[in-house]
Parts: C-alpha cells; sequence; structure tokens
C-alpha cells in the first residue's frame, strides 16, 4: 500500500513540475515576443521634417512614411496612395483633423490596409 501511495505521489509531483514549466515558458514568451520593436532605430534610418507633397521616403519594411506628418489628414491621404484606406479604430485622433501636430509619424500597415498617426518617440532622429 505505502508503495501505491508512494507512486502516485510521484506522478503527481511530475505533473506540477510539467505544469510549472509551461506556465513559466508561456509567460517567458509572452513577455519576450510582444516587446514593441523599432526598427528604424535599429538600422539607423531618420525622418525628415515634414513630408513633401512628392517624392517622399517610404520606408517598406517598416510602413513608416519617413518624414514628420503634420496632420491626420495628410496621413490618410499619404496612406491611401500605398493602400491604407482606414484609419486604425483606436486612434484618438479623426481622420479629418487638419490640427498641426509637431513630431508625429505616420505609417501603413498593408497587410490589414490600415493607416497608423501617432508621436514619434523622444529617441528617435529627425533630419
Amino acid at each position: 500500500m505505502i508503495y501505491i501511495m508512494r507512486n502516485i505521489l510521484i506522478k503527481i509531483l511530475q505533473l506540477f513540475v510539467i505544469i510549472e514549466i509551461f506556465i513559466h515558458l508561456n509567460i517567458y514568451q509572452t513577455a519576450v515576443h510582444t516587446t514593441p520593436v523599432e526598427t528604424y532605430t535599429n538600422d539607423d534610418v531618420k525622418f525628415s521634417k515634414p513630408c513633401p507633397e512628392e517624392n517622399y521616403r517610404y520606408h517598406n519594411a517598416t510602413g513608416y512614411f519617413m518624414c514628420i506628418v503634420e496632420t491626420a489628414e495628410k496621413c490618410i491621404d499619404l496612406c491611401q496612395q500605398i493602400g491604407c484606406n482606414d484609419l486604425y479604430f483606436m486612434s484618438v485622433i479623426p481622420s479629418k483633423n487638419d490640427k498641426i501636430k509637431r513630431n508625429y509619424r505616420c505609417r501603413c500597415f498593408q497587410d490589414y490596409h490600415v493607416c497608423f498617426y501617432n508621436p514619434l518617440p523622444r529617441y528617435h532622429n529627425i533630419n
């Protein structure tokens, strides 16, 4: 009887150890793989100020227009030229807002045809 109880206890402990390892790995992967990646800082990509009417620079890998976009309306216009027709639904700035914003960037996420308009982080490079 003691032998059977010992084996059951060992199996239960093994199960708990496996569950703990699984939970730890899931939490680690979630924390590591959901951190935002700003590729333009690693590639030494620089934003220019402000976007010209034509011949603006576009970074294909990130989807960023490599210039400061002063209004949400201009951001939508730039995105529509690339194929992004909608402003991201969580955006706090309406798409027809013509108020000038300093140091805002525009991004076209082509997989979903969505446009993002948000401020640049403080550590960015502007030419």
